[in-house]
């Protein structure tokens, strides 16, 4: 199977906890992109993994064996990335397992810079199965990190993945109290998606 063209990720396109500024170059298992990373408030160098690789089996073998004999502070973050990846494919389970194996490395090495992503996505994997309540104390949890940690833009990314869910759930009135006052902090950064699709959140529940 061919690889997929670079444009399979448009400017602007959301990947994990970033968002895609231009394409780079390919890689053996992915594209290289230049993305904006919230964390940091910066762009970074971000490889994508290829779908084909996602679902064959030995691949992910061989990626879960790479994060293993990755840096011990990049590999919460490094399986955080992988179980977003299983999530856009339909692989609950695989991200599941890969959140779980996230949560034993942050708590075996006490790196927790990307505990507000990996609640996030836990979220998600709740929400995608149906658990509305298990998602809303995962959504409630990303949110409360990134105030704790000071970072603005991965509780930005937080408050527009729970209102949301909110909204799913006739519950527009909570989610516009939620999000706009997060959404008026930000005077830089406005062209990016997270912006912007709280931008185009709100005004729906005009």
């Amino acid at each position: 199977m061919p690889p997929p063209s670079p444009l399979s990720l448009p400017p602007g396109t959301e990947f994990g906890a970033y968002e895609i500024r231009f394409h780079l170059g390919s890689g053996g298992m992915g594209e290289v992109y230049r993305a904006f990373d919230p964390r940091l408030g910066r762009d970074i160098a971000l490889k994508v993994i290829r779908r084909v690789v996602v679902d064959d089996d030995s691949a992910l073998d061989r990626l879960l064996r790479e994060a293993t004999l990755a840096s011990a502070l990049l590999r919460p973050y490094y399986l955080v990335l992988l179980a977003g990846a299983q999530l856009r494919a339909g692989r609950l389970d695989r991200a599941q397992a890969s959140l779980d194996e996230s949560t034993r490395v942050a708590e075996a090495t006490g790196q927790h810079a990307y505990d507000a992503e990996h609640s996030r996505l836990q979220a998600e994997v709740h929400g995608a199965a149906g658990a509305a309540d298990a998602a809303e104390r995962k959504y409630r949890e990303a949110l409360e990190i990134p105030r704790r940690q000071g970072a603005r833009w991965l509780e930005l990314r937080a408050a527009r993945g729970y209102a949301h869910h909110l909204v799913e759930h006739s519950r527009a009135v909570e989610a516009r109290t939620l999000l706009e006052p997060i959404r008026s902090w930000f005077t830089e950064g406005r062209e990016t998606m997270d912006f912007l699709y709280a931008e185009g959140l709100l005004k729906t529940l005009d």
